[in-house]
């Protein structure tokens, strides 16, 4: 069974998904049917496709490109990784004819538990037969069903008549201390609204040093990684350490890195593995003082 996956090479043949608007840009009356209302969290959507074979495609913002940007390799590699093939292909006639979105989460300004939060939040389906998105509860079940997390729901068929935007205060968020910074308004038939403004990351981003940002973080998830690794500062590979931290670094850190990132991801790179060569070396000096 094939479990590799591409990024961008079929983006043209995928549905585009719509934008997430704001609550107050709609003239759509939302005191009719049933609503759903999902945590909104930081991160773009991302989109793929399943062929037969078992092969996954990526793609985003209907872009072609060759490869995921560092910041989302961390999602692709969740949903490549996590995904139950057979079920999902057990489960239509043509698992090709299906687009599945979710949120790609990142740090965009709002500091989720990053070891809580999934890198990938299911939260849609295109079925190209019906030529409509699946409801959210198929959606919900479906993601569940296949071993990938949809993204939570703080309500479910709530009467549109109980709800008032203007006075709703969004709950608690399932991966952070304080409120959820947004919520998404549900209306099946696939109209999709937001009620909370997007956290901004400019003041952030022009505030803080990349390298003494990349310096903390290397610190913080060396030890991590190594356990995940199954392996100690004499026996891993450098390399392969210091690629697994880049990649989660470029997702909880994008707010802090965006410009470096979107402009000289390999220089970014290369600092971090300037760090973990560091912090390795460090570490066996360490080892050898004890021995």
């Amino acid at each position: 069974m094939p479990t590799h996956s591409t990024f961008g090479t079929q983006v043209d043949s995928m549905h585009p998904y719509p934008t997430i608007r704001s609550i107050e840009e709609t003239a759509t009356s939302l005191n009719e049917g049933h609503l759903w209302l999902q945590e909104y969290v930081t991160g773009p959507i991302l989109g793929w496709t399943m062929d037969e074979s078992g092969l996954i495609t990526f793609g985003m913002d209907g872009e072609t490109v060759d490869t995921a940007p560092p910041s989302l390799r961390r999602a692709v590699d969740h949903v490549r990784t996590h995904i139950d093939r057979d079920g999902l292909r057990s489960g239509v006639d043509d698992v090709s004819q299906f687009v599945f979105y979710g949120f790609a989460t990142r740090n965009e300004g709002i500091d989720y538990d990053w070891e809580a939060i999934q890198p990938f939040l299911g939260v849609d389906i295109w079925a190209a037969p019906d030529e409509d998105f699946v409801p959210p509860d198929v959606t919900e079940r479906v993601y569940d069903a296949i071993g990938l997390a949809p993204i939570p729901a703080f309500e479910k068929e709530l009467p549109a008549t109980h709800f008032d935007p203007a006075t709703y205060e969004p709950p608690q968020s399932h991966w952070r201390d304080g409120p959820a910074v947004g919520v998404v308004v549900r209306k099946k038939g696939g109209m999709r609204y937001r009620l909370g403004s997007k956290p901004t990351d400019v003041s952030q981003a022009d505030t803080v040093d990349p390298e003494t940002v990349i310096d903390s973080e290397v610190s913080r998830l060396l030890d991590g990684e190594l356990d995940r690794l199954n392996a100690t500062a004499e026996t891993v590979d450098v390399n392969t350490l210091a690629d697994r931290i880049f990649d989660r670094i470029a997702r909880t850190s994008y707010v802090a890195l965006r410009d470096e990132l979107n402009t000289a991801p390999d220089g970014v790179r290369e600092m971090v593995r300037t760090a973990v060569r560091g912090e390795i070396r460090t570490t066996r000096r360490g080892s050898d003082d004890t021995a």
